[in-house]
């Protein structure tokens, strides 16, 4: 599991598999998350002020889900579910919100604060904007 997670934030999809091996696209700037290049590998990271609202959201408990949308969805407002990470693992979460932005380039990606013991949503936060 290592080895993947490790391979993945190299900007790979798949580990092992020579074929499967692609290069992760990036978005341009605007999203809440911005490239950086390390040997000619792309990676996705978060932006500061997202990496302190998910830090802000697990000491408070609380978990972090994300939806999506794409441009005709977003206009009209239809988000569509994505994960919900149950894990306050702060690495871990932060591992799989880039993940789940590198995924969706051309999406719009709205993050969720979710008490689970009201269950209830606590925030709403767009987090990337396609160009």
């Amino acid at each position: 599991m290592v080895e993947i997670n490790q391979a993945l934030r190299a900007g790979y999809r798949c580990a092992n598999d020579g074929i499967c091996a692609t290069p992760l696209q990036n978005s341009a700037s605007g999203n809440g998350a911005r490239a950086m290049h390390q040997n000619g590998q792309a990676a996705h990271s978060l932006q500061a002020d997202i990496v302190d609202v998910i830090r802000q959201q697990l000491r408070q408990g609380h978990y972090i889900g994300l939806e999506f949308a794409d441009a005709r969805r977003f206009k009209v407002g239809s988000w569509q579910s994505g994960p919900t990470i149950a894990s306050t693992h702060e690495a871990q979460v932060l591992t799989q919100v880039e993940q789940f932005l590198a995924d969706h380039p051309s999406d719009h990606v709205r993050l969720l604060g979710i008490d689970p013991k009201a269950k209830q949503r606590q925030l709403e936060r767009i987090i990337q904007k396609p160009e």
